[in-house]
């Protein structure tokens, strides 16, 4: 499945030899699936740890972007 997965993304795209690049860095060095699987774990210990997640959506998404900020900080 992964190499499915790694031609159809090639195959989205086409000639930019940047973006190829990057996601076959990501691919070989399986970041995305380890990044993920931090965001998501990060993510359902906030959850826990607030059990009356907030009904309103922009307060979600802001409390998404901090715990994806952690996970993955920007250079």
């Amino acid at each position: 499945m992964e190499n499915s997965r790694w031609r159809i993304l090639k195959g989205l795209v086409g000639g930019s030899f940047t973006v190829r690049a990057d996601l076959h860095c990501k691919y070989v060095t399986r970041y995305l699936n380890t990044a993920y699987t931090r965001l998501s774990a990060v993510q359902e210990q906030w959850l826990k740890d607030n059990p009356d997640v907030p009904r309103n959506r922009t307060t979600l998404l802001n409390q998404q972007d901090a715990v994806a900020r952690r996970v993955l900080p920007s250079r």
